[in-house]
């Protein structure tokens, strides 16, 4: 043994022993995580090269342009909407219909009266009263809701229902 020396041979072969696993194990260690990130490059660039074959650049200014395009054809598209919106009022929205037998005898009920409105109640009546030997087609105009002049039960019928029913809007 050599004096004033700290460890003995035994020792210190032991201690490089020691060393000398861990510097291995730390070497399997880095190699085997080198492998696993070189499988995710492999992955991450199969990926990209799947879905990017360019100039990003010219890509993206693609991409924003058809946006651009797009927020251009929604906002036509809204305006288009906004004015279909204000014509629908105006159409027919709501329907009443009473069918029945204009005279004694006609068991048919092939007379009707229907009433045709739109969002703001106005529109139009149609009584068709049918007979063997005539018929006949009446029209009367409808206003916020009423009719001016007379109307048949059956005519007032329809429009009752008209008014109670659901507007298609």
């Amino acid at each position: 043994m050599i004096s004033g020396s700290l460890f003995s041979l035994k020792t210190m072969s032991i201690l490089i022993a020691i060393l000398f696993l861990l510097i291995i194990s730390t070497i399997s260690v880095l190699i085997i995580y080198i492998i696993k990130f070189k499988k995710y490059e492999i992955k991450y660039n199969n990926i990209w090269s799947e879905f990017y074959k360019g100039n990003l650049e010219k890509d993206i200014e693609s991409i924003i342009a058809n946006i651009n395009k797009t927020q251009d054809a929604c906002k036509e598209t809204q305006i288009l909407c906004s004015e279909i919106d204000g014509k629908m009022t105006k159409c027919i929205q709501k329907i009443g219909l009473v069918k029945y037998d204009a005279y004694e005898g006609a068991k048919s009920g092939i007379s009707f009266a229907i009433a045709f409105l739109d969002n703001k109640n106005d529109g139009i009546i149609i009584n068709s009263v049918y007979n063997r030997n005539f018929s006949n087609i009446y029209a009367k105009e409808v206003s916020s809701g009423t009719v001016n002049g007379n109307i048949s039960e059956e005519e007032n019928e329809a429009l009752k229902k008209a008014l109670n029913s659901k507007s298609f809007m």
